[in-house]
């Protein structure tokens, strides 16, 4: 990752912020959907939803990146070999893309889970 450019910035930081708005709408939408179907608080529903995808996408950022660590890649290869698979070892420009899309995911979580404890901290 470049940081002295703003190559991290362009590479995951404004990424991480178009799928927050795009997971900020769709936390609505399914909002939208249990306020009229189930008759659900809308405020508390949306923290919920928020708070749950939250999670989800750190859990995959964190399984993406330890997927690319040293240790990650040594079992994969393993797990591999005794199914009798080969692969072959992922280019650095492939694994570059794999770390960046990992934080894209765990750092649009965190920005999720802000929000969400900002939407509790304003509403309760």
């Amino acid at each position: 990752m470049q940081h002295g450019d703003l190559g991290f910035l362009h590479e995951v930081g404004l990424p991480s912020l178009k799928e927050n708005g795009v997971f900020l709408v769709a936390c609505g939408i399914a909002t939208l959907v249990f306020r009229f179907s189930l008759g659900w608080e809308t405020i508390s529903t949306f923290g919920l939803i928020m708070l749950v995808v939250s999670a989800g996408l750190m859990l995959t950022g964190g399984a993406m990146d330890l997927a690319t660590s040293a240790s990650g890649r040594k079992l994969s290869s393993v797990l591999a070999r005794r199914i009798g698979r080969t692969d072959a070892e992922p280019t650095r420009e492939q694994f570059q893309g794999t770390v960046n899309r990992a934080a894209t995911f765990a750092i649009t979580g965190v920005l999720l889970f802000a929000e969400s404890l900002l939407l509790a901290a304003v509403f309760v």
